[in-house]
């Protein structure tokens, strides 16, 4: 009886390992087969085609999908995100730096971000991180955090949320931070986030 048991259990565990590899393998294919189509696509009008409206890059985005690798830069000169960087006199890390010497509505942004940064998908490992507050609702690591954040362990995303969430209230004292930016900031940095850069 018990054998039985184990060959349930084991055959079981089997069976989802299959599952998940052929997930996975289905995931590889669909994206192989994206990229194909965006060359086909490439090869048959030009790069440059990729940055104008037509009705075949429409349809080309929409029954066929954007495949990881030209994400970044497509979403960004699409939105219009590109081109508000190229014309702004700014630097991200200008504003980040500058960020510290805003007024008191800065210390009110500051202190909503604290309180939702713990809250951005607290079960994904890179935003889950055990986390104190100070007196002046700054947002801290646990320092023995602190080296599996820098080394990309758990929770590496969490610093760079907070400092472009700052950076964008230094940019926009008028607006702000919201409430929910951290989740739209959270998105973009899942998908796009290089590990090389500084944010």
């Amino acid at each position: 009886m018990n054998n039985d048991i184990s060959n349930k259990k084991k055959h079981g565990h089997r069976r989802h390992v299959t599952l998940t590899q052929s997930v996975a393998e289905k995931q590889i294919h669909m994206e192989r087969h994206m990229e194909k189509s965006w060359e086909n696509y490439i090869f048959l009008n030009d790069e440059e085609s990729l940055y104008k409206r037509s009705n075949s890059l429409f349809i080309l985005t929409k029954c066929i999908g954007i495949p990881a690798s030209r994400r970044k830069i497509l979403w960004s000169t699409w939105s219009g995100a590109k081109k508000l960087q190229k014309e702004s006199n700014k630097t991200y890390q200008d504003y980040k730096e500058n960020a510290a010497q805003l007024d008191d509505q800065y210390k009110k942004n500051k202190s909503q971000i604290a309180l939702d940064l713990y809250r951005t998908w607290p079960n994904h490992s890179y935003f889950s991180t055990p986390t104190s507050s100070n007196d002046d609702d700054s947002y801290n690591i646990v320092p023995e955090y602190e080296e599996m954040i820098k080394k990309g362990e758990k929770g590496f995303m969490i610093l760079p949320l907070k400092h472009i969430l700052l950076a964008y209230c230094a940019r926009n004292p008028s607006s702000g931070y919201l409430q929910s930016m951290n989740f739209i900031v959270a998105f973009l940095l899942d998908r796009f986030y290089d590990c090389d850069s500084t944010i």
